[in-house]
């Protein structure tokens, strides 16, 4: 039985800004040649990503530390089965991040961040969608 946590609008802010700087901290890390970095970021990205789509989708995100089940709520969310391949991707080369960097390259730090981008931008027009969208923020800021 998956573990979930109840959305709230109340940390959308916050997660959207966390959500951006992540991915522009992948891209500033894969443009100097990092990828062990770049990667991590991305991943951590994704999964924020993919709490913002459960929410916006499901009213609900997974807490469980297996992101296993957060694949397969992603999957219960009726997205685009493509954006459920971007997570696993995502997932499948988190140990390599967190524990064989010198294993990666920059062809997969660039897929693994333009997969977390796929999924960032899913998450935004799902808060767009609901009317989560903070007032004080430029939805330009937030196009991946």
């Amino acid at each position: 039985m998956s573990r979930t946590q109840p959305a709230s609008v109340g940390p959308i802010p916050s997660a959207l800004l966390q959500l951006k700087q992540m991915i522009d901290g992948a891209q500033s890390e894969l443009d100097l040649l990092r990828s062990h970095t770049s990667g991590t970021l991305s991943v951590s990205g994704a999964i924020r990503a993919v709490d913002l789509i459960c929410d916006a989708r499901l009213g609900e995100h997974s807490v469980a530390a297996n992101h296993r089940e957060a694949i397969d709520l992603l999957a219960k969310s009726n997205v685009a089965q493509s954006l459920v391949e971007d997570f696993s991707l995502c997932q499948s080369h988190k140990t390599e991040f967190n524990y064989h960097a010198s294993a990666l390259t920059l062809e997969h730090a660039g897929e693994v961040l333009d997969a977390t981008r796929r999924l960032a931008a899913e998450a935004v027009q799902g808060i767009i969608t609901n009317g989560w969208f903070p007032s004080d923020f430029n939805e330009a800021d937030f196009t991946f």
